[in-house]
C-alpha cells in the first residue's frame, strides 16, 4: 500500500496515464496531481461515469492525447477541453449522452469539435 503522498510524488514523472473506474483512488490522485503533472502527454479516461470532463484537465501544459470515449454518462464538453493548446488528438466516440452536439460531430474528433465550437460562441 502507498501513502498519497507517494502516490502524488510518483505521478509527477508519468508521461501518460490510464484512470478508469475500478481505481476511484487514482481518479483522486491525479485529479489532486494535475497542477504539478507537467509531463503527462497523454490520458486515458475512456470506459468511465463522467457525467462531465473536469476543467482541471485544462491545467496540464503538456496534454497532447485525451481518450475520454464510452464515457456513456458524459453529460457536457466544454470548449475548453477542446480548445486545449497542446492537444492534438481526442476520442469521444460513444459519449452519446452529451447535449447539443451530434455524435458524428463528436466521432470525427478534435477539428470537427473546434470547428463546432467556433461556429457556435456566443
Amino acid at each position: 500500500s502507498c501513502s498519497l503522498a507517494a502516490a502524488h510524488k510518483a505521478l509527477q514523472d508519468y508521461s501518460s496515464a490510464r484512470i478508469d473506474n475500478r481505481h476511484k483512488i487514482y481518479i483522486i490522485i491525479i485529479f489532486y496531481s494535475i497542477p504539478e503533472l507537467r509531463q503527462l502527454e497523454e490520458l486515458d479516461i475512456s470506459y468511465n461515469a463522467f457525467t462531465e470532463i473536469p476543467s482541471v484537465i485544462t491545467q496540464l501544459p503538456s496534454l497532447q492525447s485525451l481518450d475520454m470515449c464510452n464515457n456513456t454518462r458524459l453529460l457536457t464538453l466544454k470548449g475548453e477541453v477542446v480548445f486545449i493548446q497542446t492537444l492534438e488528438y481526442i476520442n469521444c466516440k460513444g459519449c452519446y449522452s452529451v447535449t447539443g452536439l451530434s455524435q458524428e460531430v463528436m466521432d470525427k474528433g478534435l477539428y470537427a469539435l473546434r470547428r463546432y465550437y467556433h461556429a457556435n460562441r456566443a
